[in-house]
């Protein structure tokens, strides 16, 4: 409710103050729970639903964007490195391979911790991963089902990757085509 007062009225009452304070805001939220459907089931504030929806932004969960990898895990390896003061260690093809294949059922925040715990416990500059959470067959078996869409853009990542390999052409013995 306090939060939802502030929204509205852009000022908020420090605790023993009598006046208000003025504040201009922007509220960035992020959750992995349909709100909407929450707002339905009574479960979320429709005010404070409506307050915060200002412009929604809805996301893939990595595991349906395995591009993605590649850039956030060099993005979050430098920034460990950095932070934490560690001799700087590089991303393999081996290793993005690696975390291309796990499925991240902690989506970008599993991630970086996996990428934090590599970079602090590198040896001479080599990448182990430890993935703390193993996905059993029997309880995500619908993971295993693709969907149309998935089908669609593992598609189209591979005829990207394959043209890319072959700077972009497409016939002869050393084309596009040939290698797919």
């Amino acid at each position: 409710a306090k939060l939802h007062d502030i929204l509205q009225s852009s000022q908020f009452q420090r605790p023993g103050d009598t006046g208000h304070t003025p504040v201009s805001l922007i509220v960035v939220a992020t959750t992995a729970r349909d709100l909407s459907s929450e707002v339905r089931a009574g479960r979320f504030r429709q005010d404070l639903y409506f307050a915060l929806n200002v412009f929604s932004i809805q996301c893939e969960p990595l595991r349906n964007r395995p591009e993605d990898i590649p850039y956030l895990a060099k993005h979050f390896l430098d920034r460990m490195t950095r932070r934490l003061r560690l001799p700087q260690t590089r991303l393999t093809r081996a290793n993005i391979e690696v975390l291309e294949q796990y499925p991240w059922p902690g989506n970008v925040r599993e991630l970086e911790n996996v990428i934090e715990r590599a970079a602090i416990l590198a040896q001479g500059g080599r990448l182990e991963f430890d993935f703390q959470f193993s996905v059993s067959p029997s309880t995500h078996a619908t993971d295993d089902v693709l969907t149309q869409k998935e089908l669609r853009d593992l598609e189209r990542r591979n005829l990207e990757n394959a043209l890319s390999r072959t700077n972009g052409k497409v016939s002869g013995e050393q084309g596009a085509a040939a290698m797919l």
